[in-house]
């Protein structure tokens, strides 16, 4: 898929065109010399999205965007209603985790690192173009309030 590569190009160029700090972006990609930490592997995935919340205060405003493969598996927990769990494709899927499905990144996972650790009125912004992207950040209320235009 060449797609996603000048999705993240175009994405990161906004951002920076917004008012954003190249040290205020994280920009994973699996483009040749991109720096190990920032391939995005599993691991490598789980732990920037850490990241990106893990200082959040009320009043913060995130972005994430995603760009790449999309896969729905079976849900185990019973959460979905039907009985799918959305999740997106790390690099390593394949070659470490050889198709299993612990080494996809679940919409519950999504949710619960990205959204339930936020504090009340931060305020993440995440668009995933992939397949099965629907509900991938689980069924939540969804605004445009502070996205008006870019």
């Amino acid at each position: 898929m060449q797609g996603p590569y000048s999705d993240g190009d175009d994405v990161y160029h906004l951002l920076l065109q917004q008012g954003y700090q190249e040290d205020e972006i994280t920009y994973m990609t699996d483009k040749p010399n991109t720096p190990a930490l920032l391939q995005p592997t599993c691991m490598n995935i789980k732990y920037q999205l850490a990241r990106l919340v893990a200082d959040a205060n009320p009043g913060d405003r995130f972005f994430l965007y995603y760009a790449g493969h999309g896969i729905q598996v079976e849900d185990t927990n019973g959460d979905e209603f039907d009985g799918w769990d959305e999740a997106i494709i790390p690099t390593d899927w394949a070659t470490t985790y050889n198709y299993r499905d612990e080494g996809l990144i679940i919409d519950d996972y999504l949710k619960e690192a990205c959204v339930n650790t936020l504090p009340k009125g931060a305020h993440l912004t995440a668009v995933f173009d992939c397949c099965h992207a629907g509900t991938i950040m689980g069924k939540l209320h969804i605004r445009a309030r502070f996205c008006n235009s870019l």
